[in-house]
């Protein structure tokens, strides 16, 4: 089985960050431009460069994450309707990576992301890897 230190620079090497900013565009149904935006956001935060990350931001992108988030707290699926479920925790890892970028911490906060982090905070068991992951957004997003 190999590990995210192992797979991530063969997925650089390969082009995978100008793959995932094409899907990105051009992509309008959901939940894929969500998912694929926390996907990039996270081999981002990896190599230490939000460049490509940040030509697919917008409002309307950021909103859709703070919406499939919310959704996902509340254990609804996303998009509304499709059946499909995002696991809290995972998605969380993607918003925290997103807290990252300077462009996307702007976003997230006008989309009200710290609130949503505190509503997440509030219901995470203590000790979970939700709460640990919240508090590690929270921290991020507070930056600047």
């Amino acid at each position: 089985q190999s590990t995210w230190a192992q797979t991530r620079p063969l997925l650089e090497e390969h082009g995978s960050i100008q793959a995932l900013q094409t899907v990105i565009t051009s992509c309008q149904e959901q939940p894929i431009p969500t998912s694929v935006t926390l996907a990039l956001a996270t081999v981002s935060r990896q190599k230490g460069d939000f460049s490509a990350l940040e030509t697919t931001l917008s409002d309307e992108r950021i909103s859709q994450i703070i919406d499939a988030l919310d959704q996902t707290l509340q254990g609804k699926d996303y998009p509304r309707g499709s059946n499909g479920f995002y696991t809290d925790w995972k998605i969380m890892i993607g918003v925290s990576d997103l807290c990252c970028s300077k462009k996307a911490r702007t976003l997230l906060r006008k989309n009200q992301l710290p609130k949503l982090l505190l509503v997440a905070l509030k219901n995470a068991s203590k000790g979970s890897k939700l709460q640990e992951v919240a508090l590690t957004a929270l921290w991020r997003i507070s930056e600047d």
